[in-house]
């Protein structure tokens, strides 16, 4: 690791000190989620000021690459996957597109009576069977998101747990069944994670999260699959176009109500 600065270069010290703390970034001599040395330490290292310091690390941060949490320390950012809100229908292709090649993991797959939520977005009986399907998502060793779906018996029947290891539902719907999909309706919100879905995703429980729920259609709109979607909070981000033209404009005599 290089601990020298030129300080006879036109470069701002500061800027050779990002640069190098950068560098440790990229290499994973600072891998994402682990603390970067204290100011003291980069000081001793470095052989350069506080404030030195203190503008490399502030560079960082506008950057995204690093963030400091008080009392805690300053550290490395975590890679943050960007997708946008029309491209949720099918998480694992989505994240291959993005550069990401993710690992699958079955955490549940076994027959069980509906609870009410899948009940009734299913629209089926408390008393028709369905399949409870859990998989898990991760790259580099960090789980990304938890997919638990519901799909009723009757059309799940159609595949084995070894196919639904390596191909997506989708596939499965279209190929193995033959149906054809019409639409799925998202609806998106902030959570904290219960102890379950915690320990699935490796985090400390009520930490906050990104919940999905999805429900998707035949093209006769039945109901084929009710999932959840838990994605950890600080890796995920949802993106969306909002187009000007669409926008309302208010009207001068039509000012922002006040407090």
């Amino acid at each position: 690791m290089n601990t020298k600065l030129n300080k006879d270069s036109s470069e701002p010290l500061y800027i050779q000190l990002s640069d190098t703390i950068e560098y440790n970034i990229n290499t994973g001599i600072y891998p994402p989620g682990s603390k970067i040395p204290s100011e003291q330490d980069l000081m001793e290292v470095y052989k350069v000021s506080r404030v030195t310091v203190r503008k490399a690390t502030q560079y960082l941060t506008t950057k995204g690459l690093i963030v400091r949490k008080q009392g805690m320390g300053t550290f490395v950012n975590k890679p943050v996957i960007s997708q946008s809100i029309d491209d949720l229908t099918c998480i694992f292709p989505s994240l291959l597109t993005k550069g990401v090649s993710p690992k699958l993991a079955i955490l549940e797959y076994q027959l069980i009576y509906p609870n009410k939520e899948a009940q009734t977005n299913l629209q089926i009986s408390k008393d028709e069977l369905v399949l409870k399907f859990t998989r898990r998502f991760s790259a580099n060793k960090t789980v990304l998101a938890i997919a638990e779906m519901y799909i009723p018996n009757e059309i799940a029947k159609h595949w084995s747990q070894e196919e639904a290891s390596i191909k997506t539902l989708f596939w499965l719907l279209q190929k193995n069944v033959g149906i054809k999909l019409g639409s799925s309706q998202v609806k998106v919100r902030a959570a904290l994670a219960t102890k379950k879905i915690a320990d699935w995703l490796q985090v400390p429980k009520r930490s906050p999260i990104l919940e999905l729920r999805r429900l998707t259609y035949s093209d006769e709109q039945k109901p084929l699959e009710y999932t959840l979607l838990s994605f950890r909070g600080e890796s995920y981000e949802l993106t969306t176009k909002v187009i000007s033209g669409g926008l309302v404009l208010m009207e001068q005599n039509q000012p922002f109500s006040q407090d």
